[in-house]
């Protein structure tokens, strides 16, 4: 027994390391800020009149000025399972004229600006993960997949299948630190069940 569980985790380290790169970008049907829960973040999702038009209200409340925005990207995030290791990027870095197209109308839409600040880029950030949190954040972008509240731009993204027969165990909530909440979805069952004898 003890040999095949050594043979299963050995197993699950060979798929991290030949599982394929992949990048997604985030973004919804009605270009919401997209959240990240095993990253903790919060990130901008794509924005585009054309999805804004598929609506029921379609593009009306949109405005004079708002019309002339072009399409904006949503932040990325380029997965390396080989190293564990993720990069969190914004297209608009290396697309100046795009963000000089976008500051320029938003001059002229003074209603929707947040501050008197231009628009810039999000810096880029790099993380390598323990595996535990590679493989939950690996199941919920597979799950964000279904959701559509990402699509795959760079790559094959992995099956939920595929993500679960990674190395390490996925983590319950990663927003709690609670020492009293189980740290791992596998004993979600058994904490339940502990806390339903308690209150009877």
């Amino acid at each position: 027994m003890a040999d095949e569980a050594t043979g299963a985790v050995a197993g699950a380290a060979k798929r991290s390391r030949t599982m394929a790169p992949f990048t997604v970008e985030c973004g919804d049907d009605n270009n919401r800020t997209i959240t990240i829960n095993t990253l903790k973040l919060r990130l901008r999702g794509r924005w585009s009149q054309t999805t804004l038009h598929k609506r029921e209200t379609g593009g009306r409340d949109l405005g004079n000025a708002m019309s002339a925005m072009p399409d904006i990207p949503g932040i990325c995030i380029a997965v390396v399972p080989s190293r564990l290791k993720v990069l969190i990027f914004d297209p608009l870095e290396t697309n100046v004229a795009l963000t000089e197209r976008i500051n320029s109308v938003l001059s002229k839409a003074a209603s929707v600006r947040t501050s008197g600040r231009p628009v810039t880029f999000v810096p880029r950030v790099e993380q390598t993960l323990d595996a535990d949190t590679f493989k939950t954040l690996v199941l919920e972008l597979a799950q964000k997949i279904e959701s559509r509240s990402i699509i795959v731009v760079d790559g094959t993204m992995p099956t939920k299948q595929e993500a679960e027969s990674l190395e390490g165990r996925r983590l319950n909530d990663p927003w709690n630190s609670s020492a009293r909440k189980p740290k791992y979805a596998d004993q979600v069952a058994a904490y339940d069940s502990d806390v339903e004898r308690a209150e009877g």
